[in-house]
């Protein structure tokens, strides 16, 4: 008797102490939690809250719906190659038929390009475009035909394979190895048409190059150019129709520091204290020799630039102001108009675990690079005779259960106000780089080896200030920024670390707004986008011609937007 009194006392205290959660989870069964209860707290809204929760469930209702008729009007299902968008359409380059849509934040298909495969696909702020099998240009946006923003042929037979969009000109590379400047408005490239019968111009390098030499590999950031070799050098060019107002030593020139003016646009310059490495003598200090130091990824922020040579060293150059080169904050580090190796990575590894980097990323003013370790003692002995040599260093046993040979760390540094970082924080400044554990704890049971191991990252995109990746196993996840929808999960709430995304809505599929946001929300894993690859598919192209082949799904981050499109494996 008496501890059934207790426990009733002890009942009815949690009952009075947890009353708004029991209200709100009985309401949520009841009522609809978004016009009767807070989510948070747990109370019952006033009428003016209420009125308020109804009307604005209503517009996202309304929208919800205006994205299912644009994508229930195509009569092709995600097994037919075309192009998804969503994200920010202030410009028209996610749904230009629909500019009453200023967000979209479910992928939805453009249905010019139904059944058309494609090499590249880019969204920029004021326009997008892409390049298809043929290697011609398709754009369209506000930035490319203010009149009419709709998709149109705009470049063809020249059989462009990839490029890039920066300053108010888009940069291709074609199959005679040539980098094509084409303006981005298209009524500066008919103009371009009546003055020389073409509407593009071609980078010089004829001048800069080295017999043999060639294009494998080219960036940009918001008003600079680099240009990756075969022969692992590196080049920068500021981009653009006329002179830019300011440089941020994007360029990795000192001549072209913070303090000067920035380079003529689209005149390429070596950059040799980067192409180059000094070796002294270790007893004298004088010069021994100079040899090519081999640069094998770059990649480019708004104003910054990120280079991965072949021992796996980065180097940075170009704004520092929030942290994206990854070396400390200062008055006099803001700017840094010269190739500096970032040491900070050092920190996370020991000396038996010799780190190298396999990947750089980087995006708006944020950074990426993937490391993978390496055990020193055990390259050692088996670079001499393993049979002669041992070792044993008890000091280090906790770190090599920590950190084995082989695993993968993948860091951010740089502004994450946004989450963009992938850290599980909103940080305006972040110099040193910090580890994404969420990608380095996806885990699941491997059959072939029966056990659980860590999923590899395949893919990585970035955007301005928004991520994503795709797994090894065809996962995708996303974070970062979510004003404009870009993250393509429904809503518009910000991401600090990676999470899934739900699938592509089907035409005709029994959706609606509460199912589609209960199913991401809360069942993620029966909803979540996995892109194929190398998947066989036979489908009509727009000539009506029938393909047959094995095709990918690509994932691209842009501009406060984001896109999948199929390219051939």
């Amino acid at each position: 008797m008496g501890l059934g009194a207790l426990a009733l006392a002890v009942l009815s205290f949690q009952g009075y102490t947890y009353y708004p959660q029991i209200k709100y989870q009985i309401g949520k069964i009841f009522f609809s939690q978004n016009e009767v209860f807070d989510v948070e707290s747990g109370k019952e809204l006033d009428e003016f809250e209420k009125s308020k929760r109804k009307n604005d469930l209503k517009k996202k209702k309304a929208e919800f719906n205006a994205y299912l008729n644009i994508i229930n009007s195509s009569e092709s299902d995600s097994n037919v190659p075309g192009l998804y968008l969503w994200g920010s359409n202030l410009n028209a380059t996610i749904a230009p038929d629909h500019k009453s849509l200023k967000n979209v934040k479910v992928p939805i298909r453009l249905k010019y390009f139904e059944g058309m495969v494609l090499k590249d696909v880019k969204l920029g702020h004021q326009s997008a475009y892409a390049i298809d099998e043929n290697g011609d240009l398709h754009q369209w946006g506000n930035g490319f035909n203010l009149e009419n923003p709709s998709p149109s042929l705009s470049l063809s037979k020249q059989k462009i394979s990839k490029g890039e969009l920066s300053n108010g000109c888009l940069y291709f590379l074609n199959n005679k190895n040539e980098l094509l400047i084409l303006p981005e408005n298209k009524k500066l490239q008919d103009s371009n048409i009546e003055t020389t019968k073409q509407s593009f111009t071609k980078l010089a390098t004829n001048d800069v190059f080295s017999w043999g030499e060639k294009i494998v590999d080219f960036k940009t950031g918001l008003e600079h150019l680099i240009v990756l070799t075969n022969k692992g050098k590196v080049y920068s060019s500021a981009t653009g129709l006329k002179l830019s107002s300011k440089s941020f030593g994007q360029f990795g020139l000192p001549e072209f520091s913070h303090f000067d003016s920035p380079p003529e646009p689209n005149k390429l310059y070596e950059i040799k204290l980067l192409n180059y490495q000094i070796e002294k003598n270790h007893k004298t200090g004088k010069v021994k020799s100079i040899n090519q130091r081999v640069i094998e990824q770059v990649a480019c922020g708004d104003y910054h630039t990120l280079c991965r040579d072949f021992g796996g060293s980065v180097w940075s150059f170009g704004r520092n102001t929030y942290g994206e080169l990854g070396l400390p904050v200062a008055y006099d580090s803001e700017f840094i108009p010269f190739p500096k190796r970032i040491e900070l990575f050092n920190k996370h590894f020991t000396s038996d675990n010799h780190a190298i980097c396999t990947n750089i990323e980087a995006g708006g003013a944020t950074s990426f690079a993937t490391f993978k370790t390496q055990d020193i003692r055990k390259m050692f002995m088996e670079h001499f005779n393993k049979d002669k040599i041992s070792y044993n260093n008890d000091s280090d046993k906790e770190a090599e259960e920590n950190v084995k040979p082989g695993d993968l760390f993948h860091f951010s540094f740089g502004n994450g106000l946004y989450g963009q970082l992938g850290n599980g924080r909103y940080i305006h400044s972040n110099a040193e780089p910090t580890k994404i554990r969420t990608l380095m704890d996806m885990k699941e049971f491997n059959e072939s080896e029966e056990m659980i191991k860590n999923i590899p990252v395949k893919n990585w995109s970035a955007g301005s200030n928004h991520a994503f990746v795709k797994l090894d196993n065809n996962d995708i996840y996303g974070w970062g920024s979510n004003e404009f929808g870009q993250l393509g999960n429904g809503k518009r709430a910000k991401s600090p670390k990676p999470i899934s995304i739900p699938t592509l809505i089907e035409p005709h599929s029994k959706i609606n707004y509460k199912k589609y946001m209960n199913q991401s929300g809360f069942n993620p894993w029966n909803n979540r986008l996995q892109l194929f690859t190398n998947k066989e598919l036979v489908f009509k192209n727009p000539n009506g011609k029938t393909i047959k082949g094995k095709f990918d799904q690509v994932l691209a981050a842009g501009y406060n937007s984001s896109a999948i499109y199929y390219a051939r494996s």
